[in-house]
């Protein structure tokens, strides 16, 4: 007996919804931000900003770690990945 859902989205479209929410989260606190006038939500609404804007990043690091070889130990423990670009 399977879980069943009635509609017709498929797999990948459930898990990008949360994706998405990210996105949307951040256009809302950046709009809250521009319409607050109270300097102690301004500061929470900028560290919830910070926060939504970083998990993007978060996410390619760890993807971009994963793919590090030949590291004997725990990579995670290195610290925060630093990117470097290279120009010719």
């Amino acid at each position: 007996m399977g879980f069943r859902l009635n509609d017709e989205r498929t797999l990948s479209e459930y898990l990008r919804l949360p994706l998405q929410r990210i996105n949307d989260y951040q256009i809302i606190l950046e709009d809250l931000l521009e319409k607050s006038d109270n300097d102690g939500t301004k500061e929470s609404l900028t560290k919830a900003l910070d926060l939504m804007l970083s998990i993007p990043n978060k996410s390619n690091d760890r993807k971009f770690l994963s793919s590090i070889e030949g590291f004997r130990g725990n990579i995670h423990k290195l610290g925060q990945l630093i990117k470097h670009v290279m120009t010719y």
